[in-house]
């Protein structure tokens, strides 16, 4: 047991990696650097902070949803003992999968390029959703236990489409209309999440 958990920690330790990857490069995108004569100065670039924010609220759930299932499962061991191995490499590539696609949404906070950030989100979504229905096929459980992350991932999904689908015309206008947007629906979801799975996050002390 104590070699899978080994295993399991080192598929863990390289999407914590890539995850811790891209809020280094979200928050340095946020600072530039500028050269004043001889000397180099730090220019806050605020238009970047509502995407700031969404990406947040997108990392957190995921990073931490993460370690919540590597511990359930590979503590508890709740997979079929004879396809732990095909689920953990399902488990530890979807996740380096899903870290990589939120590390390109690090590089992708500028208000003018909002389009792709928001398209690059549903990717992300989509990718959780396929992650998650096809790893219940290698647990012991008979009942799909991720209904609401599903739900979470299609709300989001959808919210975030709706800018893509109405706005036609881009200007510096719609560009904050539409950040802003993505911030405050990024921030909704995030709290509907922790609200309807709070004990799964935070499992009650027994």
């Amino acid at each position: 047991m104590d070699e899978i958990k080994q295993v399991a920690s080192f598929f863990q330790g390289l999407y914590a990696l890539i995850i811790g990857l891209s809020l280094t490069e979200a928050i340095r995108s946020v600072v530039q650097k500028e050269n004043l004569g001889h000397a180099k100065s730090s220019v806050l670039k605020f238009d970047h902070f509502p995407s700031l924010v969404g990406f947040f609220c997108i990392v957190l759930p995921f990073y931490q949803g993460m370690g919540r299932h590597f511990f359930d499962e590979y503590l508890h061991f709740n997979y079929k003992k004879a396809d732990y191995s095909t689920a953990l490499m399902i488990d530890g590539l979807s996740f380096l999968i899903e870290a990589s696609v939120m590390f390109c949404m690090s590089t992708l906070l500028a208000k003018d390029i909002w389009r792709l950030f928001f398209k690059v989100t549903i990717v992300l979504m989509a990718l959780d959703s396929l992650w998650a229905v096809t790893i219940w096929q290698f647990t012991e459980s008979e009942h799909f236990k991720y209904w609401n992350f599903l739900g979470m991932n299609a709300l989001l999904g959808s919210l975030i489409a709706i800018p893509l689908l109405v706005i036609r015309k881009q200007d510096e206008k719609t560009d904050t209309y539409a950040i802003f947007y993505g911030m405050f629906v990024n921030l909704l979801v995030l709290i509907v999440n922790y609200i309807i799975n709070w004990n799964w996050y935070f499992p009650a002390i027994k």
